[in-house]
């Protein structure tokens, strides 16, 4: 209940501070306390951070932090891991790693 409850929050915040229109980025579904979406990769590391300031705002009065685990990759089975704390350097280190991978394939 809570997780799915905490979940839509973070998918009002997204609407309303405009985070879903000022980027690239298609909204494709929550699975139980995610949230999938596919962004361009010059607006990727930006939308991350606003996205994942969304998921871990306080919930009702709870006062233990809400952890928001970021990962990305170019498909649901590939997934780079980048922590719960936002990190600049783990998500273009992420991005360099996705991108390579797919221009040496091309």
């Amino acid at each position: 209940g809570s997780a799915g409850e905490m979940t839509k929050l973070a998918m009002s915040r997204l609407w309303t501070t405009g985070a879903l229109f000022r980027y690239d980025v298609r909204f494709f579904a929550s699975i139980y306390d995610e949230l999938v979406v596919s962004v361009h990769r010059d607006h990727a590391a930006a939308f991350l951070k606003e996205m994942h300031e969304a998921m871990t705002q306080p919930y009702s009065t709870m006062t233990v932090p809400i952890l928001g685990s970021i990962s990305l990759g170019p498909d649901f089975g590939n997934q780079i891991e980048c922590g719960t704390d936002y990190s600049l350097e783990k998500i273009n280190a992420a991005l360099k790693e996705i991108f390579n991978k797919q221009e040496e394939t091309a």
